[in-house]
């Protein structure tokens, strides 16, 4: 069965031409960039997804907005980043939503200018209290190791730590934590971790306490691999895996795949090309009838703007045919993309472009 029309063919935009170099006007810096997709259902065309962005005469990405359509088809914010500068420095402050478009969490994060490495983060859970902000504030080691983070809620009230120990080798041997939550219980986590002389891993020790609840796991190296792994709660052994009598060969573990169902049949191709090597034909054959036919045409500044899906039956055009098209704006940016069978679109990719003037 034929698949249905769908973006993913139309992928030979972008992979079909190589452009010569047109002449053409250098483009304005991009201020304002919108996105849409959609897709048929049933009479209509539903938007499934819109994304802006927002830019700065640098070309630096100051904001970000995500809608997704729900299950119902309503265009709802899922995600909205925005990047600025306060007092505490440079952050990216990004807010997540669920499927009615109201916030669940938002975190504020300040990252140090040499690194990837988190100074500061301001959270709010709104599933909790949209007006309690939650502060962490990192500490490193000259070779920018943590070593540090304090959690303080809104009043300045320490409410959780972290703290990180390492050999003169630099490897973490020791990590502690403890948050009170919401209801101001204490949860705990400690893990040490011991290596073979070479510097590999021996033992892992990992033991969380939540509530009246002692959560414990023991993990045994050998050659870089795990030996043995024991859980245990409250005491009592949970789970476990190896130690004397079990085997375990990586050679034999499971591997999860995953297969694509479908998808179009494997055809013999041929193409064909102009005096500027553009591909503007391409014939599949299944032995020696041809079973698709493909028209590839360009505007004047070497633009794809349509290819032509042509099916045949015994060698001869059947009659059904698709097409894909595409638009640009005056500096060759692309502002459309649409699959049409039929007469009808099926689905259409807008993009709306604002430059810098």
């Amino acid at each position: 069965m034929r698949k249905s029309i769908s973006f993913a063919t139309t992928v030979l935009f972008s992979t079909v031409f190589s452009a010569t170099a047109w002449a053409q006007i250098p483009p304005p810096p991009v201020k304002e960039w919108e996105y849409k997709e959609m897709e048929r259902k049933e009479e209509d065309l539903a938007v499934l997804k819109q994304e802006r962005k927002e830019y700065d005469p640098t070309g630096q990405m100051v904001k970000y907005i995500l809608h997704i359509a729900n299950p119902i088809f309503e265009l709802v914010k899922s995600l909205e980043v925005e990047k600025g500068s306060d007092t505490n420095g440079n952050y990216e402050q990004i807010t997540k939503y669920d499927e009615g478009g109201e916030p669940l969490l938002r975190e504020k994060v300040y990252m140090h200018e040499y690194g990837k490495h988190k100074l500061r983060v301001e959270s709010t859970d709104f599933t909790i209290d949209s007006a309690e902000v939650h502060t962490r504030v990192w500490k490193y080691s000259e070779e920018m190791q943590p070593l540090h983070t304090l959690l303080t809620n809104k009043a300045g009230k320490k409410i959780g730590e972290e703290v990180w120990k390492y050999n003169k080798l630099g490897e973490e041997i020791k990590y502690t934590k403890w948050e009170l939550d919401k209801d101001g219980q204490k949860t705990t986590e400690e893990k040490t971790i011991e290596y073979n002389d070479d510097g590999s891993f021996a033992k892992s020790l990992q033991i969380q306490k939540i509530g009246n609840d002692e959560l414990k796991e023991e993990i045994f190296f050998e050659r870089g691999r795990v030996k043995e792994k024991k859980r245990y709660k409250n005491g009592e052994v949970v789970s476990s895996f190896g130690g004397k009598g079990g085997k375990y060969d990586p050679s034999k573990a499971k591997t999860m795949m995953d297969f694509e169902m479908g998808g179009d049949i494997a055809y013999d191709s041929e193409d064909f090309f102009d005096e500027d090597n553009r591909k503007i034909r391409t014939l599949k054959t299944e032995g020696i009838e041809i079973a698709e036919e493909w028209l590839y045409m360009y505007d004047k500044n070497g633009n794809l703007v349509k290819t032509r899906r042509i099916y045949y039956t015994a060698g001869e055009p059947n009659g059904e045919e698709e097409e894909f098209v595409c638009e640009y704006d005056q500096f060759n940016n692309k502002t459309r993309e649409a699959a049409i069978a039929k007469g009808l679109i099926m689905s259409e990719k807008t993009y709306t472009i604002k430059y810098f003037k």
